[in-house]
């Protein structure tokens, strides 16, 4: 165990915990509210921007505050109907609801933590190798033979090689190709290339 296994298992450990307290319906019922608010947003903000007296603002804030709120009261329309429809459902199922909810929650936390550490890996690897992914030019040749910067990369791929939790979810980025996604940008997924190269050497 080193310290990405520490950070990561404590990710890991907040979010389950955090999915098995609020549960799959209050987690599914955030998401839902979000999408609703956002597709409310683009649909009323031109007309809302129309009708507001002139602030002296740029449009792109007054679009985002305007997003924001349209969200947020959808979140707190939704996180009253929380409470109700958990209540309904566990009469209606006899109490079973609760415990899907329960174990659903935990699901949906471990793919969140998933889903952070695969972003945090992908991160690290294009920090570290910042001069082999970009334009090949005198400076970059020559930052690349530096002790810093060689021994910077040696410890953080000591760190990868050493984790459990980064060489198991390498794993995971690696068998559902998670790295060659469209929304990846290229660079990101050149250095995670050269990550999983080297520590598969």
């Amino acid at each position: 165990m080193n310290l990405l296994d520490i950070i990561f298992g404590l990710l890991l450990l907040i979010l389950i915990f955090y999915g098995f307290k609020n549960g799959l319906i209050k987690i599914a019922l955030f998401f839902i509210a979000c999408l609703i608010g956002w597709i409310l947003s683009g649909i009323f903000t031109p007309t809302i921007t129309k009708v507001l007296p002139d602030f002296n603002l740029d449009k792109n804030i007054i679009s985002g505050i305007i997003y924001f709120i349209l969200i947020l009261v959808c979140i707190l329309i939704t996180s009253f109907l929380t409470k109700p429809l958990k209540s309904i459902l566990s009469l209606a199922t006899f109490g079973f609801s609760t415990l899907i909810d329960r174990i659903g929650g935990i699901i949906i936390g471990v793919i969140f933590a998933f889903v952070i550490i695969t972003i945090s890996i992908i991160s690290l690897s294009r920090i570290t190798y910042h001069f082999e992914v970009t334009n090949s030019n005198l400076i970059t040749n020559y930052a690349m033979e530096t002790p810093f910067v060689k021994n910077k990369i040696n410890n953080i791929e000591k760190q990868f090689i050493n984790s459990q939790i980064s060489s198991n979810s390498m794993k995971i980025i690696n068998s559902l190709n998670l790295h060659n996604a469209p929304f990846i940008p290229l660079s990101f997924s050149n250095s995670y290339e050269i990550l999983n190269n080297n520590l598969n050497k």
